[in-house]
């Protein structure tokens, strides 16, 4: 990113001004109708993680529903806190409860796999456009959605551009936005694997149009399907950010019993996509990773430096028939066998939590980043059986 623009998104431009300026060129709401059009034709199942790097103030959810999105999991970067503090107020007056809000930089993300889709909304012209992509196509996304602006022609005798006011006036100065060529980023996609699927426009005051380019990756993609040890670790410590994770451990029970009440054996079975786990087989997986976090522990606060072996989720999974499990007898066996852990964790001497494991593949693993690894494990499945249960 240019220093200046650096400078400018991090330090200088003001969330009034920027909140202000969006909705007065109409680029929040024409950019709402196209995040609209474009999840739908990208037809994302319900519960799919869409991330939005850049998001700023999120101005455009003035104009989008949760359910207009179809009870996505949304996750928001931005690299300036404060602008994550007005979106998050603004996400909770429209009662939007499905999302995570995380400092992030889009040219040095620190997010790992996992996303099913990475939407990217008037960000490609303030960061160098295609570090930024390549660190986006690193996470592996089925589909890239992207907006990005173009600028009328100037023409002799017309009406001088709108400039920015207050803190954004930056932008016509010293921090000048550079806008991307549109048949460039697509070929660069393309050259990368993904192709476009469709396009769509909107026109915005001052002759501005804003263009919608949705991408899929091509089938004979090479795709990486399997996170690092490393990108696991900092996504699932991710989603428990500002949380305490023993106290998330301890309401994990009670919510999921909430979520599944009154849902039938069909609603609780149904796969939302092939590959993908069930309510049952999610509910399945959490009691038999109740058993392995039980021995962890023991293991770790007698034995302090012990190895902890690595298992294969799938392999468990097929072996142990997760999808005809009960998913009832799942959660009574989760709920009781978490109660046991959690009172393991209260009877100790609280020193005793920095006692460590040398996990197989991650490496150095006190209890106390255990504690918070589950917890974040908990969040991630949580979200999933809440998207799976909307949509029964």
């Amino acid at each position: 990113m240019n220093p200046a623009l650096r400078q400018a998104w991090s330090a200088v431009i003001q969330a009034d001004d920027y909140d202000r300026h969006m909705a007065a060129v109409g680029q929040a709401e024409a950019n709402a109708g196209l995040i609209r059009q474009m999840v739908r034709g990208a037809r994302l199942p319900a519960g799919a993680n869409v991330l939005l790097p850049g998001a700023g103030t999120g101005q455009m959810f003035d104009y989008i529903t949760p359910e207009s999105l179809g009870n996505l999991s949304l996750t928001f970067t931005d690299i300036r806190e404060a602008f994550l503090g007005r979106l998050i107020a603004r996400l909770g007056r429209l009662k939007y409860t499905r999302y995570r809000a995380v400092v992030d930089d889009v040219e040095r993300t620190h997010l790992g796999r996992g996303f099913d889709a990475v939407a990217l909304v008037l960000v490609l012209e303030h960061v160098e456009w295609r570090k930024a992509l390549d660190q986006m196509t690193a996470l592996d996304p089925a589909w890239l959605l992207i907006i990005i602006q173009e600028d009328p022609v100037a023409r002799h005798g017309a009406a001088p551009p709108r400039l920015p006011a207050g803190s954004l006036a930056i932008l016509s100065e010293a921090a000048r936005p550079v806008l991307v060529p549109r048949d460039i980023l697509i070929s660069w996609l393309d050259e990368r694997g993904y192709a476009l699927k469709s396009r769509s426009r909107r026109q915005v005051l001052d002759g501005k149009i804003m263009h919608g380019l949705v991408f899929h990756h091509k089938p004979n993609r090479r795709r990486v399907m399997n996170e690092t040890p490393q990108q696991y670790t900092q996504r699932i410590l991710s989603y428990t950010e500002g949380q305490d994770g023993f106290k998330v451990q301890q309401s994990t029970g009670k919510k999921l019993a909430a979520l599944i009440r009154r849902k039938t054996k069909k609603q609780l079975t149904r796969r939302p996509a092939p590959g993908k786990w069930s309510i049952a087989e999610i509910l399945a997986h959490l009691a038999d990773t109740e058993i392995v976090v039980g021995w962890r522990l023991r293991q770790i606060l007698s034995t302090n430096g012990t190895p902890i072996q690595a298992y294969d989720q799938n392999s468990w999974a097929s072996a142990f028939d997760y999808a005809h499990r009960d998913a009832k007898r799942s959660l009574e066996t989760f709920r009781f066998l978490r109660d046991v852990n959690v009172a393991l964790l209260k009877s100790v001497p609280k020193e005793l939590w920095e006692n460590y494991g040398m996990h197989q593949e991650r490496g150095k693993e006190t209890v106390g980043h255990v504690v918070r690894m589950i917890a974040g494990h908990d969040l991630n499945h949580l979200r999933q059986v809440e998207a799976l249960a909307k949509g029964a």
